[in-house]
């Protein structure tokens, strides 16, 4: 609850510190605490953070949900991290979690703010083949 308020307050060093705390009182970082300080950190614009909490998770065996991976995409938009978006992305497909929009559109624009228009358009392209994969079905 506290890492949650610190997200929605945009305070990302207290909610890393409450989920350091955490751990030194013995507290279990859980799905949602690890999540909730990922999304902190992308309201902080802290890329770097939002990927060592998302490699953690991994070390953990906990599978991030895709408004996890949307959270670090969305900082690695904001940090103009272009590369970092895009192993997510990745990432998502190998462990067989379909990207949101958001976080689709986060790598799209992290791509555009890269000035790496022909990744941008390749995200674009993905996303579209994939809507009309499910529509298919549909």
């Amino acid at each position: 609850a506290i890492i949650s308020a610190c997200e929605k307050g945009e305070q990302w060093r207290q909610a890393l510190a409450a989920f350091a705390a955490m751990s030194r009182h013995a507290l279990v970082r859980d799905t949602i605490s690890y999540s909730a300080t990922i999304s902190a950190c992308d309201k902080g614009k802290q890329w770097q953070q939002s990927l060592c909490l998302l490699a953690a998770m991994r070390i953990q065996d906990m599978v991030p949900s895709v408004s996890t991976y949307s959270a670090a995409i969305g900082a690695c938009q904001k940090g103009v991290q272009w590369q970092a978006a895009l192993g997510c992305l990745a990432e998502m497909g190998a462990h067989d979690t379909v990207p949101d929009v958001i976080a689709n559109s986060g790598a799209m624009v992290a791509c555009e703010m890269g000035e790496q228009l022909g990744l941008a358009c390749e995200v674009l392209a993905m996303i579209q083949h994939v809507e009309l994969a499910h529509l298919k079905v549909a």
